[in-house]
């Protein structure tokens, strides 16, 4: 099975592990980055031509509408694809910034996109993330392995097209700009 990945798949950044575990998931995945030579703005083109040919594409990386573009480039050319999306698209509203807003529409697309393309050609699911786990900070979410597990699930019964995951509370989450972002939620939903 042939793979392709947008986004990076060496990053040491916690918050770059679920792009490292998508590339590691799958032996021999193409990886379309900036760090492989691919430029969203200068190679568009040809990173639409690789993901065409993909059995697989995962459309990981978020770099300004791209993802949006790259679902409605690719759906329909190959058999599966994994969109990966945000919680903070949920909750665009009340967060106000610009990868919420395009998170939310991402996912808005995913559910639209085989009303509008009437076609099947594509399983297409999209996975809202919230948190991965990362074990040398003490940090809860998805682990490496239960990704792996979701995903190879979805593969065998593509039945589903929207996982929406937990909501991942932790010590790590009640801090610093992530306590600010839930605490704007929090307020803008009890004023409606």
């Amino acid at each position: 099975m042939k793979v392709v990945m947008t986004g990076g798949g060496s990053s040491e950044n916690p918050s770059h592990f679920l792009g490292k575990w998508l590339f590691e998931m799958f032996e021999g995945t193409v990886q379309l980055s900036r760090t492989t030579g691919y430029d969203f703005t200068i190679n568009y083109d040809e990173i639409v031509k690789e993901a065409r040919s993909a059995d697989l594409f995962i459309n990981c990386a978020c770099v300004e509408d791209y993802q949006i573009k790259l679902l409605e480039d690719v759906y329909g050319w190959v058999p599966n694809m994994l969109v990966i999306g945000s919680i903070s698209g949920d909750f665009y509203q009340a967060i106000n910034d610009p990868y919420s807003k395009i998170k939310h529409e991402l996912k808005d697309r995913c559910k639209m996109i085989p009303l509008e393309k009437k076609t099947d050609i594509t399983n297409l699911l999209h996975l809202t993330i919230t948190e991965v786990e990362d074990t040398s900070n003490s940090k809860e979410g998805i682990s490496k392995n239960q990704l792996k597990d979701l995903i190879e699930f979805w593969l065998r019964n593509p039945v589903m097209s929207n996982i929406d995951l937990k909501f991942f509370i932790g010590k790590h989450f009640l801090t610093g700009e992530k306590l600010e972002k839930v605490n704007r939620v929090l307020e803008f939903y009890a004023r409606r």
